[in-house]
């Protein structure tokens, strides 16, 4: 099993392979993904990476939605 830290709450998700990104994203439910980016372990992951940045046991993963408001 491979834990991770998700939003500041701890899991432990399969770790039959290691997920990238974009499979995370998937298997989290996130809703609009193309409206989320990623910062892993503090740093902001480039968009046009998610399909090839693997996470990785003990990772601190943030997913940051953009809000419109007025």
């Amino acid at each position: 099993m491979m834990q991770l830290n998700i939003n500041g709450i701890p899991r432990t998700i399969p770790d039959d392979d290691a997920p990238t990104i974009a499979e995370l994203l998937q298997r989290e439910n996130v809703p609009s993904p193309e409206m989320v980016a990623v910062r892993i372990n503090g740093t902001i992951v480039r968009r046009n990476a998610y399909d090839s940045t693997t996470i990785n046991d003990g990772d601190r993963v943030d997913f940051l939605s953009f809000m419109g408001g007025g």
